[in-house]
Formats: structure tokens, C-alpha cells, sequence
């Protein structure tokens, strides 16, 4: 039972890396498997995304480096998330008595207020 699932484990590319190692960790201690065929079955279960990153600078030869590795390159991704999160939030400031953002609000330059989203001159304007 173990083996099966260990061969069918995957990690989700939205998934965190603890998640899937403490998983495939589980799912190990119940099986008799060699080092190079938990590593293939460790790499294997990786998302591509994750595999990419990996590949780059070569796959490494054990199982505990290549767990260093994806644990490194899942830690990069997700604070890339967290920091294009965060850019996103500080470009869009919403306004909190009508959940605009300031770029979706009217200007109060009386200039601006003549011109429509695309930049042309409002009709009434004309």
C-alpha cells in the first residue's frame, strides 16, 4: 500500500515543499526502497516548475541534496510571491470608503478630469 502511494505521490506546483516531504518522509519509513530510487521517486513526484529550477544547475547526486536544493528553490518561489504580493498591494492603494483602487478613482486635477480611461477627450468635452 505504501509503495503504491509513494510511486503515485505528487506535489501541486501551488503546494509547499513541507507538505510534500513530510508526505513522501511518511510513505518512506513504510517501505524498503534504496537511496537512488527514492530519489528518483522524490524527483519525480516535483512539480516542473520546481524540476526547471533544479535542472539548472544540475540535479544533485542524493537524496539529502537534492531535498537542500528543492527546499531552497521552494523557499525563493515563495518569497518572490510574497514580495509580488506585496508590490501589488503597494501599486493599487485601495481607497477604504469605496474599495477603489487610486487608479480607478476620479482625479481631482481639474485637467485630468476631461479626458476618459483611454486617455481621449471625454465627449462632452468636444
Amino acid at each position: 500500500m505504501a509503495e503504491a502511494e509513494l510511486r503515485h505521490l505528487t506535489m501541486m506546483s501551488r503546494a509547499h515543499l513541507s507538505e510534500y516531504l513530510v508526505r513522501f518522509n511518511t510513505l518512506v519509513s513504510r517501505v524498503e526502497w534504496g537511496d537512488a530510487a527514492l530519489h528518483f521517486q522524490f524527483y519525480d513526484g516535483l512539480p516542473e516548475c520546481l524540476k526547471d529550477q533544479i535542472t539548472l544547475l544540475g540535479k544533485p547526486e542524493t537524496l539529502q541534496e537534492l531535498v537542500q536544493v528543492a527546499q531552497c528553490h521552494g523557499n525563493l518561489y515563495w518569497e518572490c510571491q510574497d514580495e509580488c504580493k506585496c508590490t501589488r498591494q503597494l501599486q493599487a492603494p485601495r481607497n477604504t470608503m469605496t474599495g477603489q483602487s487610486q487608479s480607478d478613482q476620479p482625479s481631482d486635477h481639474p485637467n485630468e478630469q476631461n479626458f476618459n480611461a483611454n486617455g481621449r477627450l471625454r465627449n462632452e468635452v468636444q
